[in-house]
């Protein structure tokens, strides 16, 4: 049974978020979780949990003034935080123990953002789906931040949870399908089709010779024409663009 859960951040993808009653693309979602400050963002106010792990006296009023801490207080809905207090009568205590012993240590600890948290529970309480807007990780991130963020989701996605993130998102680079076809699968000078990867026990070979025999009577058509002697025009920007990318990773092959 499908059970789907939008988890929210403060990212550019967070503009993709379309409600939590979902769009043509995107199903309704069972649940909806923000955090911190976002209590108060408009389009929040049907969430049904709050996190926020920055402790609520020792932490949080040090990190974003003591106004945010103290409007919780008389915040309805729940909170999911690192020490309940009752001064927060909605506050819970996050979980911790059952999280490390599900995933044991250190990952059940690994934790360095509110989202990696928030993963995780998704994952301990069974959510099939989970939708990332606004966990963009980008520029101004810390480096730890980045990548346990991008582990916690690949916990999740080798769990058997489908995890989808946004453009601008730079965890694009292993969730869409899309973006790691064109980037990913270093080493191969020959990538193979999506169709051979996702119904391996078709036989896709004789539509591909006959795609390759079209194109290369193709390429001899235009080497024959006249017009091939003209002037080449300037390159686009898509094929400017694509010439960057293969001369950056030219530069950096020997790095990796």
């Amino acid at each position: 049974m499908s059970k789907r859960v939008a988890i929210l951040a403060c990212g550019e993808s967070i503009n993709k978020y379309p409600g939590r009653g979902g769009d043509e693309y995107k199903q309704a979602y069972d649940e909806v979780w923000a955090l911190n400050g976002m209590a108060y963002w408009p389009g929040c106010e049907d969430i049904e949990r709050l996190y926020v792990m920055d402790d609520l006296v020792h932490r949080l009023p040090y990190y974003c003034s003591s106004e945010l801490p103290e409007g919780l207080k008389t915040y309805e809905k729940r909170i999911i935080t690192s020490r309940a207090y009752e001064e927060w009568p909605t506050a819970e205590r996050f979980p911790i123990e059952a999280c490390v012993k599900k995933f044991g240590l250190p990952l059940g600890i690994a934790m360095y953002s509110t989202p990696d948290w928030m993963i995780a529970h998704a994952i301990m309480e069974g959510f099939t789906h989970i939708d990332l807007y606004g966990v963009d990780n980008q520029d101004k991130a810390a480096a730890e931040m980045r990548s346990s963020t991008a582990m916690w989701i690949g916990v999740a996605m080798s769990n058997g949870i489908v995890v989808s993130t946004f453009a601008g998102s730079h965890h694009q680079f292993f969730t869409s399908t899309a973006v790691a076809l064109e980037y990913g699968i270093y080493g191969y000078a020959f990538r193979p089709r999506i169709e051979q990867l996702q119904f391996p026990d078709q036989d896709f070979q004789q539509e591909q010779e006959k795609c390759q025999s079209s194109s290369t009577e193709k390429a001899k058509s235009t080497t024959r024409s006249p017009a091939s002697t003209s002037k080449q025009l300037p390159l686009k920007p898509a094929q400017k663009n694509l010439e960057t990318t293969i001369q950056l990773l030219g530069e950096n092959h020997s790095q990796r």
